[in-house]
């Protein structure tokens, strides 16, 4: 009965912790929750963390008691303290992320070894983390020795089972009322309610083989230098005077193409870098590294005696078991000092004196930077917008929707993205000196960085909002003016436009176009997906001239999706319909596109 009552208190608790918070998680998807959703989201709350105590927590209490009261105690308030930090964590992750404390990715970046140095949290943030549960815990045994000094009014222990499986009983009653009628109407804030994407689950995913060739290509092509540079976390819009003069600059004196419009095909840095080298599709990731296969551009150029140099800024080949993806290069190095935008130096640094060292030989250079990863960094004299956010700040304040506390962060990253402008441009105009004008230069986002624009902050949510997956582009070729700025482009484009800049002939070995052909401005849509698709997630978004299409995946089939939301290039909701023949065009290609490099097998 004591075991009962402890339980039944931290589960109101709980409870009302969501509760506290559920406006907040209902103005991240710009509404205000009604009367009914406080009903179900308490019911729905309360019979999870129900489940969850009765599989994972009274069973082992109740052996333990055969062995001692005080352990049994002890037990139950870690277990009590950790669902009740479960339940300040999920909802402090969700405001902030749109991404639940045990979804896929969030379980996937604790696991990474370099977890730590990815969250930067902070040691204030850590002393805050110990501190909190310390406190919850000496609450929780605090509650445990009071009610065992508590008299006892249930002596009839089945009367007592009887009670509270009646509870439960008519509390899922109403509770799969609510599956069945409410949450079905509001899909997008199916996603507040605690494991409810793990009730429903997703399709999954019939196992997908790469069946991918490399042909010889045996012409012969104009040998230059290829640099491709991928910035960490980089908007589109950041590509202004105002935050990158330098660059802006240094690409209208080199006459370099530039992309009004140009979509990273991933909105974590993995599929932002696949996407980029491979010119495939991000779908592809999972196989392609499953059967560690190289990508066909890299491997042509150095069929042709390139000498392939890799290089980032960050723990990049660990992320995902993203190694695969430089398992071709001839050398590759990750730079990580305590000082993070110091690594951006020792990179260049180290790259310049690879250039030194390669006695003429062509060359092709990858860079992935660091400096603009949250929490965005940058030497002293870089503090050009205040007032600024300090560089550890504690994660667990509660100050997230104040406007100042967003003008810090958000100044941090502007600060960050002038000192990644001043950093790499130099690097840029030392080029020619070091290597000449038969150069080519590539600089590109891995993927973009939401500032609360949409209710979020970050990229780690699978969303296609302009600030999360547009990135600049810039492509020079210092021997020649290019000049042209495309309209629509992708990071599937990249690969074919370095072929086309080599006179290389065209392939059918990527899904992306030259951007230098003249059928370009009719290049048909792209793809954006995040970490796990199509196997254990299913949202995928598709991008085309007018509409960006949010799906979901329908059944194991890869080609197989509904449609969830459809907005405009500005991400202006469309409802009107006017968007269906354009799907519908769009999602008969993609059926046929999908397996241009996969076979799907099925049972």
């Amino acid at each position: 009965m004591k075991t009962i009552s402890q339980i039944a208190t931290n589960l109101f608790l709980i409870v009302g912790i969501y509760i506290f918070y559920l406006f907040p998680l209902f103005e991240i998807h710009n509404t205000q929750p009604s009367i009914i959703d406080y009903l179900t989201f308490s019911l729905h709350t309360f019979l999870i963390y129900v489940l969850l105590h009765f599989v994972l927590i009274v069973p082992l209490n109740y052996i333990l008691k055969f062995l001692s009261k005080l352990i049994a105690g002890i037990y139950l308030s870690l277990a009590e303290t950790f669902f009740i930090f479960l339940a300040l964590a999920d909802t402090k992750i969700y405001i902030s992320q749109g991404l639940h404390v045990y979804d896929r990715i969030v379980i996937k970046t604790l696991q990474n070894p370099h977890w730590e140095r990815e969250l930067q949290l902070g040691t204030s943030t850590f002393i805050s983390i110990v501190v909190l549960l310390f406190i919850i815990f000496c609450l929780q045994l605090l509650l445990w020795f009071w009610l065992r000094k508590q008299k006892i009014y249930f002596q009839n222990k089945k009367a007592l089972w009887g009670v509270v499986a009646s509870i439960i009983i008519l509390l899922t009653l109403p509770s799969l009322w609510i599956y069945k009628k409410h949450l079905p109407n509001s899909s997008e804030l199916s996603n507040i309610y605690p494991f409810y994407s793990g009730i429903i689950g997703v399709p999954g995913q019939y196992p997908l083989i790469a069946k991918y060739d490399y042909p010889n290509v045996t012409e012969s092509l104009t040998k230059k230098n290829v640099i491709l540079i991928t910035a960490e976390s980089l908007r589109g819009d950041f590509y202004s005077p105002e935050f990158m003069p330098r660059l802006q600059s240094f690409a209208k004196n080199n006459g370099c193409l530039t992309s009004k419009r140009h979509y990273s095909g991933g909105h974590t840095t993995e599929y932002g870098v696949f996407t980029a080298l491979y010119g495939l599709h991000g779908y592809h990731f999972e196989p392609f590294r499953d059967q560690d296969l190289p990508s066909y551009g890299l491997k042509t150029l150095k069929n042709h005696g390139y000498t392939l140099i890799g290089s980032a800024a960050a723990q990049l080949s660990s992320w995902n078991n993203s190694k695969f993806l430089f398992q071709v290069f001839d050398k590759y190095k990750e730079f990580t000092s305590d000082v993070i935008y110091e690594d951006d130096v020792n990179m260049i640094e180290w790259v310049q004196k690879q250039i030194d060292q390669s006695n003429q030989k062509s060359l092709f250079i990858f860079m992935h930077s660091n400096t603009t990863h949250h929490n965005y960094y940058f030497p002293d004299n870089f503090t050009i917008y205040k007032p600024v956010m300090e560089k550890n700040y504690n994660y667990l304040q509660n100050k997230y929707s104040t406007a100042t506390y967003r003008e810090k962060v958000f100044n941090r990253y502007k600060n960050s993205v002038r000192y990644l402008d001043t950093t790499f441009t130099d690097f840029l105009e030392s080029l020619e000196d070091k290597l000449g004008p038969n150069t080519i230069i590539v600089f590109t986002g891995d993927h973009g960085e939401e500032f609360w624009e949409h209710g979020l902050l970050g990229h780690g949510k699978s969303n296609y909002v302009n600030q999360r997956v547009q990135v600049p582009l810039v492509i020079c070729d210092l021997s020649r003016k290019i000049l042209p700025e495309v309209i629509f482009s992708s990071h599937v484009d990249i690969f074919p436009t370095i072929f086309d800049l080599l006179l290389l002939p065209p392939t059918n070995q990527f899904n992306g176009f030259s951007m230098l052909s003249e059928t370009f401005k009719d290049r048909p849509y792209t793809v954006v997906t995040g970490p796990e698709f199509p196997f254990g997630r299913n949202k995928m978004g598709i991008i085309e001239s007018k509409y960006k299409f949010w799906l979901k995946k329908s059944s194991k089939y890869l080609h197989y999706f509904y449609k969830t939301k459809v907005t405009d290039i500005n991400d202006h909701v469309i409802m009107d319909g006017s968007d269906k023949a354009t799907l519908d065009k769009t999602l008969k290609a993609f059926a046929t596109d999908a397996y241009l490099f996969l076979d799907e097998i099925h049972p």
